[in-house]
């Protein structure tokens, strides 16, 4: 694959540099977290790795309720020659890959299922496969296609039939936040970040405040 040079559209860089400014603008906060409410081809995973690189994340985990999209976040790292030198972890790496990632003298990205991490083995306790995740100090923790397990149930009902259909085949009833995540997990990091194209319940319940989400519709 030959690594491709394309620079941010100006939609994307004002994502990052909103962002960026509102973490560092909150870094003596407990955790700050931050939405980009954005449509598909706005290029979430993409502008997510420039964000990284512009907050300089050595550590980010990115969770998931869908895991086939597992293919856009490794693509979009491994083709880009920003990105060079950048290490993706996901289910497929090897044990040693997965060892080594803590001590790793370069960014690291590990994406994982939320379905797959919070799974335990016969005796109820972490998969072996899973243990380098609770050992490493993240820099962010974002959730993918947030809105997947986030939605109350009336809420189902005001999308597309076919999302609704999709989201009660694949979502879990509860409502999930990503500090809920986290502490259920074991996992906790210094930033939060959500991706969702219809984060209907983190907007009108008030979960973040206007100076924390990052809009982009169709329209625009």
């Amino acid at each position: 694959m030959t690594p491709t040079e394309l620079d941010m559209r100006p939609e994307q860089r004002a994502a990052v540099e909103t962002t960026a400014a509102y973490f560092r603008n909150h870094a003596d906060n407990k955790a700050p977290k931050f939405l980009w409410n954005a449509k598909m081809r706005f290029g979430k995973t993409f502008s997510t790795y420039q964000l990284a690189k512009e907050m300089e994340w050595q550590r980010v985990l990115v969770l998931t309720f869908k895991p086939a999209v597992a293919t856009a976040w490794n693509d979009d790292l491994v083709s880009h020659v920003d990105f060079d030198g950048w290490r993706y972890i996901d289910k497929e790496a090897s044990e040693v890959e997965r060892d080594d990632a803590a001590d790793y003298d370069g960014p690291v990205v590990w994406f994982a299922s939320l379905q797959d991490l919070g799974g335990r083995d016969a005796d109820g306790n972490i998969k072996a496969k899973n243990e380098a995740i609770h050992l490493i100090d993240w820099d962010a923790i974002v959730l993918d296609e947030y809105h997947f397990g986030a939605w109350r149930d009336s809420a189902r009902a005001l999308y597309d039939p076919a999302d609704k259909t999709e989201a009660e085949q694949e979502e879990p009833n509860e409502q999930v936040t990503v500090e809920g995540l986290a502490e259920e997990l074991a996992v906790k990091a210094s930033h939060y970040l959500y991706l969702s194209g219809t984060p209907f319940r983190a907007i009108t319940d008030g979960e973040l405040t206007e100076d924390a989400i990052f809009n982009w519709t169709y329209v625009d």
